[in-house]
């Protein structure tokens, strides 16, 4: 979500997406934009370019300041308050990128906070987390549309709409590999259908001119839905990259449906898939359906000399797999799923653990309001996935986790960022970081994934099941 997570939205918000969209005008910042920091004073070694941090999905940074020793300390550094942030934040060079509910792409200055630029690139959601990739920005959202951006002024390089189905919104976020941008086809068709019905697709696009390479369907024949809410991890060296699927929304149900995928980037052909849950139907018509969709991102890491992959889903279990051959390697149930539940947070993964928060509980009166107000975090051996330590928390959410010096980092809905031991899960931080706002309680909320740079968090807040909420980018330090 993503963002990368599989949210559910009441049909009030799928008529504000419905009606199509008109892309609306590039603008900067202007007189008022600060200048790129020289990249040789930005903090060395600290990017976090991408929604995974890297093409494997680790969401591991590297980090000399913040530990678990003085995290508890962290003090908020600035505030650049506007429309809700789901997106897990990019930092290169001392510039830190984010994507809002207003449709902005936006970069600042990491340590001041000062705007470099701002540009408008839809009316509504960027819901996904943008990619730093060489001189380019990308980012995806609203419509169905992906960008690309000049990563030094902001100026718009190319646009493409990737679905023609109504009611296409992207929660996936630009993965580029080589020459090939990669990214997943998703639609609100789940509660709101409309015709033609939708299919869902993982799309590659050129990085440089964002002209379509190749579309692979993952739902075909007479299935509708399955969207692709997850966001890709690329393994250079088998040439492959791994997303996951979502539930099909009508009786027929497609193979590929709660699956994770595994693909040639630069061809587009299916190398492999493993469905988690066979005959998954959820959606407007069948709301008693399971919707146990891989709306999380894939790891990669290497355990043994054996390259792996691994992912959670909504259902509550991990599954690990041989990267070449989609090989079952292991599978343990974590949580159970509930309708917000089970594995909605992306893993983050470090030094043969992977980190995870399993939604146990949901609370609602209606799909405005829902959240997961239960949840526990793990550590499990990535080798054979044993449980480490597990702890319980007071509310579960959506986005990532990320870890760094020993520390894992997360939101909750509530608009809390905790940090915790990766050693034991003891609880170092819970801070709240959402706006006052917000006009319901969902939109004072947090639904986004932190990053970890150069002794800093960044971490967006304000969040809605709809198309607007307020909210911004805050970043917390020791100075």
């Amino acid at each position: 979500m993503g963002l990368h997570m599989k949210t559910r939205k009441p049909r009030t918000v799928l008529a504000a997406v419905a009606g199509g969209l008109v892309l609306a005008a590039t603008t900067l910042s202007g007189s008022d934009a600060a200048p790129l920091p020289d990249a040789r004073s930005a903090y060395p070694g600290a990017d976090w370019p991408s929604f995974g941090h890297d093409p494997a999905n680790t969401r591991h940074a590297s980090e000399l300041v913040l530990g678990p020793t003085n995290v508890g300390g962290v003090r908020e550094q600035w505030n650049a308050p506007g429309a809700a942030v789901t997106s897990t934040p990019a930092v290169a060079d001392g510039v830190v990128y984010n994507s809002d509910f207003a449709g902005n792409l936006a970069a600042r200055n990491a340590k001041s906070g000062a705007q470099v630029w701002q540009t408008k690139l839809l009316p509504a959601q960027l819901p996904g987390s943008p990619t730093v990739s060489g001189n380019t920005v990308y980012t995806a959202g609203y419509g169905g549309n992906v960008f690309a951006v000049d990563r030094a002024t902001g100026a718009k390089k190319w646009g493409t709409d990737i679905e023609a189905a109504p009611n296409d919104l992207i929660w996936s976020s630009p993965v580029v590999a080589g020459d090939t941008l990669i990214i997943g086809s998703a639609s609100f068709q789940v509660f709101s259908p409309a015709d033609p019905p939708f299919q869902g697709s993982v799309v590659g696009l050129d990085a440089k001119t964002g002209a379509v390479k190749w579309r692979t369907p993952v739902c075909t024949g007479k299935c509708d839905g399955v969207s692709v809410w997850s966001t890709a991890a690329v393994d250079t060296e088998l040439g492959l990259a791994y997303i996951g699927t979502g539930q099909s929304y009508t009786d027929t149900t497609a193979p590929m449906s709660d699956s994770l995928v595994a693909l040639d980037y630069r061809t587009g052909k299916i190398a492999w898939y493993h469905q988690y849950t066979a005959g998954d139907v959820f959606g407007a018509e069948h709301p008693e359906g399971k919707d146990a969709d891989l709306g999380a991102a894939p790891n990669l890491f290497t355990v043994g000399g054996k390259r792996l992959v691994g992912c959670g889903d909504k259902g509550g279990t991990y599954k690990v797999f041989d990267a070449r051959t989609g090989k079952l390697v292991w599978s343990k149930e974590l949580v159970k799923g509930t309708t917000l539940g089970g594995i909605e947070h992306t893993t983050a993964y470090a030094d043969g653990t992977i980190y995870a928060v399993g939604n146990t509980e949901m609370t609602a009166t209606s799909r405005a309001d829902a959240r997961p107000t239960a949840a526990k975090l793990f550590a499990v051996n990535a080798a054979d996935g044993r449980i480490k330590w597990q702890q319980d928390l007071p509310d579960g959410g959506f986005g990532g986790v990320a870890v760094a010096n020993g520390v894992l980092y997360f939101t909750t809905w509530d608009g809390i960022l905790r940090a915790h031991s990766a050693a034991t899960g003891r609880t170092l931080l819970a801070k709240y970081i959402g706006t006052p706002d917000g006009a319901t309680v969902i939109e004072k909320g947090a639904a986004g994934g932190p990053t970890i740079s150069g002794g800093r968090i960044y971490v967006g807040y304000g969040w809605t099941w709809g198309a607007t909420a307020p909210g911004g980018l805050r970043s917390f330090g020791l100075y």
